[in-house]
């Protein structure tokens, strides 16, 4: 099904979710520092007082009443696998003896931590809500998004599901990765392409295989979203539910994934005219997007963001009405992600410009662009964080964007002055920021100091 243009779609918007999603935590009450006097790392309160005393070579932040802490005397990317989780009084929950990865905790995937050594010993994870330890029971293990399961490898080769919180396998052993990591998953249901035969299979989650009409084929992209499948029958192209049953009949060039409740769908005519259509197959807006790029890419500000084939951008209301439509900056390639931060607030636009690089900026809910672009990057969290970061003047080096960073609330009014040369997300009542090019920093809402120290060489 078109499979090659799909996945490149799918790694942008998974990029781009990686960005924007939040992040998997409690409201923290302590916070990783370095004390200068022992060389050493430990947790500071609030106020900058030691809360757990400094006695690990690194440690990090806290995740539901988790945190990673590296005993190693070199830097953990030299292979040495001395890293343990603590909870918020610094008892050990896993001894340290592992390699730790905590991106499942900052990219969305949720409450987990992946463990691993580089002696080949196994993979495995850490289940934060209830501390569950899988032990290193496989070859690899990667997490899944919003999901309450893990994709779970053997011997670099079959591929399975296990249940996050007890490791129990719920999607057998015997399937290539493709498909079952988490854009595939859609509550109870997954798309699974299995590994001897290639053909793909609706799979209910821990029960088994569902049946399918016959002649229909399904792929492992976009798999189950909203409760319906894409299949293809003779030709062409409609819907499943995850009962096996057609309930939008193979009428489409091609079929895309549902969001939002609406889904891009190619017309059967000679230019490849690409539509959106309800839940119930009917067409609601037409002439969008092209056979190379989507044209729908969800509901914002209760409307369908849309792109044209002539590159322009916008928001069309469901009766096909449009709300407005815009020309790219200059330089922009495209609208990376439009964000709602609120409700009743603006919506943030950001823009890519190519080779990581990005601009963002402001519209309102009406689609009137507020100003021009200002900001090279900014980042968001949440539900629980009303700020975000800010940057200016910024350019991306390879590893981070090398600019001056503040923050604003959501309605872009700057809160703290833009004048850092880094600022993470805040934390609950504090934020690490580096004050110049050798000095970190915890601040708190007022943009007052309350620890600091000079950056280690191995920071």
């Amino acid at each position: 099904m078109k499979k090659l243009t799909m996945l490149l779609c799918l790694i942008m918007a998974l990029v781009s979710l990686s960005a924007l999603a939040a992040d998997a935590e409690t409201t923290p009450t302590l916070w990783p520092a370095y004390d200068p006097v022992t060389g050493l790392w430990g947790y500071i309160d609030e106020q900058g007082a030691w809360g757990i005393a400094p006695q690990w070579e690194r440690a990090y932040h806290f995740h539901g009443g988790c945190a990673i802490v590296d005993t190693m005397d070199v830097p953990s990317w030299q292979g040495e696998s001395t890293q343990g989780i603590i909870d918020e009084t610094g008892v050990y929950l896993l001894e340290p003896s592992y390699h730790i990865d905590d991106a499942c905790c900052l990219d969305g995937a949720g409450e987990l931590y992946l463990v691993n050594q580089y002696d080949e010993r196994g993979s495995g994870w850490f289940n934060i809500p209830n501390r569950y330890f899988s032990g290193l029971r496989w070859t690899e293990c990667y997490a899944t998004r919003d999901t309450s399961y893990i994709l779970v490898n053997m011997d670099y080769e079959l591929d399975g599901l296990a249940d996050r919180a007890t490791g129990e396998i719920v999607v057998p052993i015997e399937y290539s990765s493709t498909g079952l990591y988490d854009w595939g998953i859609d509550g109870g249901f997954i798309v699974a392409e299995r590994d001897d035969t290639r053909a793909c299979e609706l799979i209910e989650i821990g029960w088994g295989v569902v049946e399918l009409p016959e002649g229909v084929v399904i792929d492992y992209y976009p798999g189950v979203t909203e409760g319906l499948i894409a299949f293809e029958q003779d030709g062409l192209y409609g819907y499943l539910n995850t009962e096996g049953e057609i309930v939008i009949p193979a009428q489409f060039d091609s079929a895309h994934d549902f969001r939002d409740g609406y889904a891009e769908v190619g017309l059967l005519d000679e230019v490849g005219t690409h539509a959106i259509i309800d839940r119930q197959g009917q067409v609601v807006l037409t002439g969008i997007g092209s056979r190379s790029s989507y044209g729908y890419n969800g509901m914002v500000a209760g409307a369908l963001w849309v792109e044209w084939p002539d590159g322009t951008w916008g928001l069309v209301e469901t009766d096909g009405t449009i709300r407005c439509r815009h020309t790219l900056p200059e330089e922009a390639s495209k609208v990376f992600w439009l964000y709602e931060f609120t409700e009743d607030g603006p919506i943030w636009v950001e823009y890519s410009m190519g080779d990581d690089e990005y601009l963002c900026g402001l519209m309102s809910r009406e689609g009137e662009l507020l100003g021009e672009p200002q900001w090279t990057q900014v980042y968001f969290r949440q539900p629980e964080e009303p700020w975000v970061t800010v940057c200016e003047g910024g350019t991306w080096d390879g590893a981070d964007y090398v600019g001056t960073w503040g923050y604003a609330d959501a309605y872009g009014s700057i809160v703290l002055p833009v004048q850092y040369e880094e600022a993470e997300l805040f934390r609950g009542a504090l934020a690490r920021v580096m004050l110049d090019a050798s000095t970190e920093a915890y601040i708190n809402r007022l943009g007052e100091v309350v620890y600091s120290w000079p950056m280690p060489g191995d920071r």
